[in-house]
């Protein structure tokens, strides 16, 4: 496991349920660990399905981190991508922020994934790390595609 920047990631070649969305090592055959535990929430963003072709790794975490930026997030208790499509979450790590003021906690709330994507973004432009795109973007022949299209008619 490394500590960097006060963070937790590790290394897992096996590809579980609870599978990171950022694939490491030279052949990108092995996953990162998303942290896990109590005191853990996860801030999500939202990606729309036509961003797929047109879009490079590195634009989806811009926009995502611009998403965060402008408060168009939404924190949930477990990350997203371990159960639907289409988006991409980041850890929060214990906030206690010692204010009750929704507005301030708001604020420390989303700038810690903020910097989480951020890393993971030094990470992609230094080579060490991709997306896992078919995780984010299901195949268009895909059955969990199929089903998502036929309830967009």
């Amino acid at each position: 496991m490394t500590a960097r920047k006060g963070r937790l990631f590790g290394v897992n070649s096996a590809r579980p349920l609870t599978q990171s969305l950022y694939r490491v090592g030279q052949t990108g055959d092995q996953y990162a660990e998303d942290p896990k535990g109590k005191g853990i929430s996860w801030i999500t963003v939202e990606l729309p399905f036509s961003m797929d072709p047109i879009y490079t790794n590195e634009m989806l975490l811009e926009f995502a981190i611009l998403e965060m930026q402008s408060y168009r997030a939404v924190i949930y208790p477990e990350s997203q991508h371990y159960v639907r499509h289409e988006c991409i979450s980041f850890p929060v790590v214990d906030y206690p922020t010692g204010t009750d003021d929704i507005v301030q906690v708001t604020h420390i709330i989303m700038a810690r994934p903020e910097e989480v994507a951020e890393f993971w973004l030094e990470e992609l432009r230094a080579g060490r790390v991709t997306l896992d795109r078919e995780r984010i973007f299901p195949p268009k022949n895909s059955r969990k595609n199929q089903d998502r299209e036929s309830t967009l008619e």
